[in-house]
C-alpha cells in the first residue's frame, strides 16, 4: 500500500463511516491527554515540528508632516440659481374623464416612462374589455419578468439551504457518534480494572518470545520525514473494534489476526479471522496432545501460512475464540471442523529489526506485531504511555514476563519531552476500556528499553 492516511486532528470531521468516526476520536484523544497533560500546543501538529513563536513586527507610522506654507484663500462663487424642474408629466392627483388616470398612464407608457415598481392604476371591471386587457397583460409581464430575474438566486439560495442543513446533520450525526463512543469507553474502562488483575496473570514469559534476529542498538537514531499534521495511520487500522482475549495468554495471537485482518481489509475483503485458529497454528507442539506451556509468538503460524499450498486460516464465524481456558489443554484441541476450512492466507511478510524498518513498513502500510515487557504505565494510560512516567503507577514486575500488541501508526511528539521523535500508535487486546478505545502512543524511548530483543513481524500481503 503505497497510499498513506495523514490526519490533522484540528478540523471540521469529514462525515462518512464509523470506522472514521472511530479513528478521528482515538487520535483526537491522544493529542488531547498530550496537550492536556504535558504542555504540548494545539498548534504543535499544524505549525511544524519546530514550530515557534515569532514576535510581533512593528509597523512604524508614518509621521504627519504639517505644512508651514499659508493655505492658498479661494474666492467664494456665488450660488448658482437653482433651476426650475418642469412639473410631472402625470401628476397622481389628476384623474381624467373617467375618474380612473389610466389615459395619462398610457400616455407615459408611450413616451417610455413607466417605471417598473409603479402603481399600476386600478381597473374597475365595468370598464371596457379592452381596457382590462391591457391592464390584466402588464400586470402578467411584470410579474414573468419578475419570476425570471428571482429564479437563478432562488436556485442558489435553495442549493446552499439545503447543503448547510446537510453539513449541520452531518455535524450532529458525527458529535452524536462521537459522544456514544466515550460513553461506552468510560463503562468498559470500569470494567476493563476489574478484570486487570486477570491480564497481568496471562502475561507471557519472555522465552516464549523465541529470538528471531537482534535489533540495532539503542542509540538508533530515527529519521523520520512528517508530512501535514505530524500523524501516519496505515489504511484501515481502524475498521473493526478492538477485541477482548479474556482470561487466556494469547496477546500475541490477536495482536496477529488484527494484523491480518487489517491486510485483508486493504485488499477489499472486512472480515472476522479465527484467533483461536491463530494460537494453534502458532504451538505446533500443542496440536497432536493437549499440553500446559501457555503463550506464543506468532512466527510460526506465519510462515506456516505462508508455505501453505491453500488457505488455511478460518474465519472467526466458522473458529470461534473461547475467552475461558482449559486447565492443562492451551490450544483447546480437538477443534471443531471448521477450523479447517481455511478461506484466506497470509501471502507476504517481513521480520523488522530496528525502529527505522518498523516507520518504513508503516509507511508502506504495514501493520507490524511486537513484544514488549510492560512496565506498570502501561496498565493505567490515558492514551498516552511515556518512558519517563514508567513507574509513576507503582514498582516494575519483579517477574519476567511480556505482551504483544499492534503497531498501526506514528505521531510526532514534542521534543522537550525527551522521549524521542514520535511514539508509536497501537491496538490492545483488552477490550476498549484500555487508553483510548482500545489504542494508545507509546514513546519511542518507552519502545527502545522496554522491547523484547526479537524482530517483530510486519505483514504484507493476506488474500
Amino acid at each position: 500500500m503505497k497510499l498513506l492516511v495523514i490526519f490533522s486532528l484540528f478540523f471540521l470531521p469529514v462525515i462518512s463511516n464509523a470506522e472514521n468516526v472511530y479513528q478521528d476520536v482515538v487520535l483526537g484523544e491522544i493529542q488531547k491527554t498530550l496537550i492536556n497533560d504535558y504542555g504540548t500546543s494545539d498548534e504543535f501538529w499544524t505549525g511544524g515540528t519546530n514550530a515557534q513563536v515569532k514576535k510581533p513586527v512593528k509597523i512604524i507610522k508614518p509621521k504627519k508632516v504639517v505644512s508651514k506654507k499659508k493655505p492658498v484663500q479661494v474666492e467664494k462663487k456665488e450660488p448658482i440659481a437653482k433651476r426650475k424642474v418642469s412639473k410631472p408629466l402625470i401628476d397622481d392627483d389628476v384623474i381624467d374623464e373617467e375618474g380612473d388616470g389610466y389615459a395619462k398612464y398610457k400616455k407615459r407608457e408611450k413616451r417610455g416612462l413607466i417605471d417598473d415598481g409603479e402603481y399600476v392604476p386600478y381597473v374597475d371591471p365595468n370598464k371596457t374589455r379592452k381596457r382590462n386587457k391591457y391592464v390584466k397583460k402588464t400586470i402578467a409581464k411584470k410579474t414573468k419578468a419578475k419570476v425570471s430575474k428571482n429564479d437563478w438566486m432562488s436556485k442558489k439560495m435553495n442549493q446552499q439551504s439545503i447543503w448547510d442543513n446537510s453539513k449541520k446533520a452531518d455535524l450532529n450525526k458525527w458529535d452524536k457518534a462521537k459522544k456514544d463512543m466515550l460513553n461506552r469507553w468510560q463503562v468498559d474502562r470500569k470494567k476493563y480494572f476489574k478484570r486487570l488483575p486477570t491480564y497481568k496473570r496471562n502475561l507471557v514469559s519472555t522465552d516464549v518470545f523465541s529470538s528471531s534476529g537482534n535489533f540495532e542498538a539503542n542509540n538508533e537514531k530515527l529519521k523520520t520525514k512528517f508530512k501535514g499534521s505530524g500523524v501516519v495511520i496505515i489504511p484501515n487500522a481502524f475498521d473493526l473494534k478492538i477485541k477482548d482475549q479474556g482470561k487466556r495468554p494469547t496477546c500475541s495471537a490477536f495482536a496477529s489476526t488484527r494484523a491480518l485482518e487489517i491486510s485483508l481489509a486493504q485488499g477489499g475483503t472486512k472480515k472476522r479471522l479465527s484467533d483461536q485458529f491463530i494460537y494453534y497454528a502458532s504451538k505446533p507442539y500443542c496440536q497432536k496432545s493437549p499440553c500446559s506451556k501457555r503463550g506464543s509468538w506468532a512466527l510460526t503460524a506465519f510462515k506456516r501460512s505462508q508455505n501453505s499450498s491453500f488457505p488455511d486460516i478460518p474465519s472467526e464465524k466458522l473458529c470461534p475464540y473461547s475467552k475461558s481456558p482449559k486447565s492443562g489443554n492451551e490450544t483447546q484441541i480437538p477443534l471443531t471442523r471448521g477450523c479447517f476450512k481455511g478461506e484466506h492466507q497470509l501471502k507476504k511478510f517481513n521480520q523488522v529489526k530496528s525502529l527505522t524498518q518498523i516507520i518504513r513498513a508503516l509507511d508502506k502500510g504495514q501493520p507490524v506485531v511486537s513484544g514488549f515487557k510492560l512496565s506498570p504505565n502501561f496498565y493505567r494510560n490515558k492514551g498516552v504511555i511515556l518512558h519517563k512516567d514508567a513507574a509513576k503507577s507503582g514498582s516494575m514486575n519483579s517477574h519476567s514476563a511480556g505482551h504483544a500488541i499492534l503497531l498501526v501508526g506514528y505521531m510526532k511528539i514534542p521534543p522537550s519531552l525527551n522521549e524521542g521523535k514520535v511514539c508509536f500508535i497501537t491496538a490492545n487486546s483488552w477490550g476498549e476500556g484500555w487508553g483510548k478505545g482500545g489504542h494508545a502512543c507509546i514513546s519511542e524511548k518507552w519502545v527502545k528499553n522496554y522491547r523484547f530483543n526479537i524482530s517483530f513481524l510486519a505483514v504484507e500481503k493476506v488474500i
